[in-house]
């Protein structure tokens, strides 16, 4: 049996290709992104989709978005962890030392 993709990599890489580079007095923009009314309503769909995908697997979207030289990596119960923090208003666990529980709380509340 195949395994099921979570999200399709093409549509993101659309979504995020047609964004316009910005520039600002003859400088491009430091993020290099311009959001326009327009580019949100033929993506509306799109972005909906990975909102919902992304707010139930925060992992998945942090593994998108981290660089490619980076070492950064979740442990896979800091990653069901960090799961449960953003599917469920209340999370209530017991876990030891070195759980990274702060870590996980402040980045589930920046994601």
């Amino acid at each position: 049996m195949a395994k099921k993709k979570l999200i399709d990599l093409s549509i993101v890489t659309d979504v995020v290709n047609n964004v316009l580079v910005g520039m600002r007095d003859g400088t491009e923009i430091e993020k290099g992104v311009v959001l326009t009314e327009q580019y949100l309503i033929e993506n509306y769909t799109h972005l909906c989709d990975m909102f919902s995908i992304f707010s139930a697997y925060p992992d998945v979207f942090l593994d998108l978005i981290k660089p490619s030289d980076d070492d950064f990596s979740l442990f896979f119960y800091q990653r069901i962890t960090l799961r449960a923090i953003m599917r469920y208003r209340e999370v209530y666990g017991t876990a030891p030392r070195a759980f990274s529980k702060s870590f996980l709380t402040i980045l589930a509340m920046m994601l």
